[in-house]
């Protein structure tokens, strides 16, 4: 059966951006500490911007999700920087979005274009927290490519690893998103079984 509920006056209102894949389903719900009614679909283009995500046991929390952000195409990037034109600016404070968050998948590739074009564009006062996600994933196989080398114990390969996971993120991450012309507030990284209130 299809869960729902109903949404109140007053609450806490986030936009999450980020490709299919990414977590942002899961964070959702570990934010919410349960699932989420008409949580985001795996699947591309089934999303709407506009329609509201509810958690089901606590609705002061209503999220939107971006959609179609594979691409990072004008049409999908104008659609996203025009929501939140609009629910900054909304005369109802219960429809305005108090936050957004930028989910990206940890990777060794460096940032990619939606990415470039939408910190580089004019997105309002809302505080953007851009959110690193799967960090974990990233550490595995910066561990497999220390221990494919041969050269360390287990023990050190476990400590370079997290080295070079941490220099990928800060290099490739956080100090090209930073440099950006409308850089996020601020930079996170996350692990899939990591997930907390207080880092968001």
């Amino acid at each position: 059966m299809e869960k729902r509920a109903q949404r109140i006056d007053s609450g806490f209102r986030v936009l999450i951006i980020g490709k299919t894949g990414c977590g942002k389903t899961t964070i959702l719900e570990k934010i919410c500490g349960d699932e989420i009614a008409d949580a985001p679909s795996e699947k591309r283009g089934l999303h709407n911007i506009e329609k509201e995500l509810i958690s089901v046991e606590n609705n002061l929390f209503v999220a939107h999700d971006s959609m179609g952000f594979e691409a990072g195409t004008e049409k999908e990037m104008n659609i996203v920087l025009d929501f939140i034109k609009r629910r900054s600016e909304a005369k109802d404070p219960a429809d305005r979005i108090h936050s957004i968050w930028y989910c990206m998948q940890s990777g060794p590739r460096p940032v990619q274009k939606a990415e470039t074009v939408f910190f580089n564009s004019r997105h309002g006062s809302v505080p953007v927290i851009a959110i690193l996600t799967k960090f974990d994933l990233l550490m595995e196989e910066m561990q497999q490519k220390v221990e494919d080398d041969g050269e360390l114990e287990d023990d050190e390969a476990e400590e370079e690893a997290e080295k070079q996971a941490t220099a990928i993120y800060e290099e490739h991450f956080k100090k090209a998103l930073m440099s950006m012309k409308y850089p996020p507030t601020q930079v996170i990284k996350l692990s899939n079984g990591n997930c907390s209130l207080n880092r968001i």
